[in-house]
């Protein structure tokens, strides 16, 4: 059986058509694919080491400071479980909905290192 190689992992990765990112829990963007890419229209240069909410909300603030909006990331924090939110937002000038999920990601004492989203 063929090895399964970080490289084979960064492919599969990137030919995910869906967005998806992993953050930290300071909601740093550590990692993003095409599609997030696509999707806001950005090179991923200028995507790593934002925090998320700067780009889902093109705000400087945490969206559960400045909006009526729930932090799937904060609520899977807090819980230590998967999260599912639909958020209505603002973006690019245009009314967006999406589904959010934030799946929490656990290291080997059971703490959680990231976030997928």
């Amino acid at each position: 059986m063929p090895m399964y190689s970080k490289n084979d992992r960064h492919r599969l990765f990137n030919t995910i058509s869906v967005p998806i990112m992993i953050v930290d829990a300071n909601c740093h963007i550590l990692d993003a694919n095409r599609a997030v890419s696509s999707w806001i229209n950005r090179p991923k240069n200028r995507i790593i080491g934002q925090k998320c909410y700067q780009l889902s909300t093109e705000n400087d603030s945490p969206c559960w400071e400045t909006n009526d909006v729930t932090c799937p990331i904060k609520l899977s924090l807090e819980s230590k479980r998967p999260t599912r939110l639909i958020h209505e937002k603002k973006f690019g000038g245009q009314t967006v909905i999406e589904e959010v999920v934030a799946t929490p990601i656990y290291n080997d004492v059971n703490e959680i290192d990231y976030i997928v989203l």
